[in-house]
């Protein structure tokens, strides 16, 4: 009787051909993988700069519901020991890239909330007070907003407040800031001067490539600022912004714009 051989492994030649298969089933899976990570990387990277981009706009949109002026530069009255130069009188809102100057109208309280007020100015000398008959008569205080791009390419937001040298009839909710959590000196008088907490400027959108700004009258035509036109003439501007990131050697954009018309009656002479 002829005994049987049964096969209880690969032969060797099996081996060579289904190992060298096998290398490519793994490579193939693992070159899929990689490209799907490189590929979820991305779209995280544009949802993120999306997002970023979609909340700065919201949050500027909110800020400029009261806006007062849009401006060259900070008003008159304004401390800040931050600015380009050590002063507030050296921001300017055409610097590259550009800078966004709002007068703001203070309020006492979020401009969410339901029971918001106007902060005035107290002037009895002219004969007004705090009287709720004749409150309105007197100058509103306005904060003053400043849009610009930090050296780390973020765009950020400097709120300036009137120092309480003249009195107020309430106190304003917003306060100054500066470009880290600090501390500064209040003038509360021309005699007196108190150290107050400052909190950091807000970071609205990190990675920006570009910011402009487009300033238009009220008949909606462009305001031409290199032949003396100013932002005070503006009723209305656009804001452009484009957010870069890196990855792996590619650099993705995402740019997007806002328009937003100014609600309240400004003064071209404020300044």
């Amino acid at each position: 009787m002829r005994g049987l051989w049964t096969q209880t492994g690969f032969l060797l030649i099996e081996l060579l051909i289904a190992v060298p298969i096998f290398m490519l089933v793994i490579a193939g899976i693992i070159t899929f993988m990689i490209n799907l990570y490189g590929q979820l990387i991305i779209k995280d990277a544009r949802v993120t700069m999306a997002q970023q981009s979609q909340s700065a706009f919201n949050s500027i949109r909110n800020d400029l519901f009261f806006a007062r002026n849009f401006a060259e530069r900070p008003n008159s009255v304004m401390v800040d020991v931050n600015g380009p130069q050590g002063t507030a009188q050296s921001w300017y809102f055409n610097t590259s890239p550009a800078t966004l100057i709002v007068y703001q109208v203070a309020l006492d309280s979020p401009y969410q909330s339901g029971n918001r007020q106007v902060v005035y100015q107290n002037t009895p000398a002219s004969g007004n007070s705090c009287s709720p008959n004749v409150i309105e008569m007197n100058p509103p205080v306005l904060n003053n907003l400043i849009y610009y791009i930090d050296s780390n390419n973020n765009l950020r937001r400097r709120v300036l407040v009137p120092d309480p040298i003249n009195p107020r009839c309430t106190v304003p909710f917003m306060s100054e800031t500066c470009p880290t959590i600090s501390t500064r000196i209040q003038q509360d008088s021309s005699t007196s001067s108190s150290t107050v907490y400052c909190p950091a400027d807000i970071t609205l959108a990190e990675g920006v490539t570009s910011f402009t700004i487009d300033y238009y009258d009220s008949n909606g035509n462009l305001i031409n600022l290199s032949t003396g036109g100013s932002p005070l003439q503006a009723e209305k501007i656009t804001l452009k912004l484009t957010l870069s990131k890196t990855i792996v050697g590619d650099t993705y954009t995402y740019a997007t714009e806002l328009n937003v018309k100014k609600m309240n009656k400004g003064d071209p002479n404020i300044q």
